[in-house]
């Protein structure tokens, strides 16, 4: 007889990688499909955004404003997004945001389709757009973490962000064709149908029930205020926080603020280039998250 120990079944299934071991949540899938075409909606408008704006003004300071513009929602309205979410059915909420979003794209497309487009419009848009994104991306990031149980519940979110960069090396270099094959309308079209995607397979989803009593008995700004002392003194979650910042401060303003400008005055390389520039650091970031995702549930999630 041999003695070379067997390994027990169980054994061998904790061995093989877990990267879409999520999947097999009805739940997850739905969700996962809805980041689809939330990403690939979202890096179409920001890739085009930023050409359309430098393509109206020439201005590295307008494009660097309407960025900013885009992103001051975040800072303002998505803590308050938090609050409705722990409040309200949050299936139906994002719906609405999306529904919202769908009509803003599509008034937006026939605006530019127009040819009467000014760069005011594009603020307005995107000041628009950018709370309404300040909502839903707490709702969506919420459920993705009730959709499957603990412990797989770092697969699920790393997972969930693989299809957001998978789409985030996709969009943008379609995004980038389109602008110079049939002009920026049509990219706002096509998001249009994205958000309209997303309506569809967050139609669906079976979210159990929640009492939400106890957020309700306060005001929203009490419970904004308890968050932020949460926050404040819970060492792990300040800490998160403070990693998420770093970035946004040192290098998001390069990466998505003042890529439309490197593009055309450095590379001059076209709206075409600038889309495969934005794609490239989608690759990267897909990359980064498929290992996390197959790494399954670390322990040390802290060294890592």
């Amino acid at each position: 007889m041999s003695n070379v120990p067997v390994t027990p079944p169980a054994e061998r299934r904790r061995r093989r990688l877990q990267t879409f071991s999520s999947l097999k949540y009805r739940n997850f899938r739905y969700l996962l499909a809805g980041t689809l075409f939330t990403s690939g909606g979202n890096w179409v408008q920001q890739v085009t955004l930023g050409w359309l704006a430098y393509d109206l003004t020439g201005s590295a300071i307008l494009v660097g404003t309407l960025s900013g513009i885009r992103a001051l929602p975040f800072l303002v309205v998505g803590p308050i997004g938090g609050v409705l979410t722990d409040r309200m059915d949050r299936r139906r909420l994002l719906m609405t945001t999306q529904l919202f979003l769908l009509a803003l794209a599509l008034g937006f497309a026939f605006l530019i389709a127009s040819g009467h487009v000014q760069i005011w419009h594009l603020f307005a848009f995107s000041l628009l757009s950018g709370i309404t994104w300040a909502i839903s991306n707490p709702i969506r990031q919420a459920l993705v973490a009730t959709s499957v149980p603990r412990e797989s519940m770092m697969n699920a979110i790393a997972l969930n962000s693989a299809g957001f960069n998978a789409m985030r090396t996709i969009g943008p270099a379609v995004g980038g064709l389109l602008i110079a094959l049939t002009g920026p309308a049509t990219n706002f079209f096509i998001q249009a149908l994205c958000f309209l995607g997303v309506y569809l397979v967050v139609w669906p989803l079976d979210i159990p029930q929640r009492d939400t009593s106890a957020q309700r008995a306060v005001s929203i700004f009490a419970g904004l205020r308890e968050g932020v002392r949460y926050t404040i003194h819970e060492p792990v979650i300040l800490a998160l926080m403070i990693i998420a910042l770093i970035p946004s401060l040192f290098m998001m303003p390069f990466t998505h603020l003042i890529m439309p400008v490197f593009s055309e005055e450095v590379l001059q390389a076209g709206p075409e280039g600038l889309g495969f520039l934005f794609a490239a650091m989608g690759v990267g970031a897909l990359v980064g998250t498929l290992g996390l995702a197959s790494a399954g549930n670390v322990s040390r999630k802290g060294w890592l």
